[in-house]
């Protein structure tokens, strides 16, 4: 009978962790484009979104998702059922089924549906900010600057929802 030993797992370099890092690069934030994407919807009174066509508007738009409401509002049908700029949407479409864990979200295998009235979504839009700050050179500095920000973030979100009936 043999026995497995178990090597000990390789911890990553922290230097090594943001290869390729550019802190002077233009950001995109692509779950908060996702997700202002999907909240501009259900304020024009369409609760549910292809996942499909918020990837294809996050490659084709080049909207980085800060953007405001109004911004958002031009780009839905202009880009809605146009596929995606890449072969592989696997990653960015996973990324999307957990941001709908949210209370307010639910997801099929291809769609994203918000159960917030219309206002709700809107005034939820307007909440919802990319991380803000001058981001640093060194990317492990940089990561840690970003965890420091979530602390303060979270007892600044509202999750009250007033126009939109709450089950349970």
């Amino acid at each position: 009978m043999s026995t497995c030993t178990s090597l000990p797992k390789r911890q990553p370099n922290r230097h090594q962790l943001l290869s390729g890092w550019d802190h002077a690069a233009r950001l995109r934030y692509p779950l908060l484009f996702a997700l202002r994407f999907i909240l501009a919807r259900a304020t024009q009174h369409q609760p549910a979104t292809d996942i499909a066509d918020i990837i294809g508007a996050y490659d084709l738009s080049g909207l980085r998702g800060d953007e405001d409401q109004e911004t958002f509002l031009g780009v839905l049908d202009a880009y809605t059922g146009r596929p995606p700029h890449r072969a592989d949407t696997r990653q960015p479409a996973e990324s999307i089924k957990a941001l709908a864990q949210l209370s307010y979200l639910t997801a099929t295998k291809s769609r994203v549906t918000v159960s917030l009235t219309p206002l709700d979504a809107a005034d939820l839009f307007d909440d919802l900010k990319p991380v803000l700050g001058t981001p640093l050179a060194a990317g492990a500095a940089e990561i840690d600057r970003r965890a420091t920000l979530f602390l303060s973030a979270k007892a600044d979100m509202e999750t009250d929802y007033p126009r939109t009936v709450q089950i349970g």
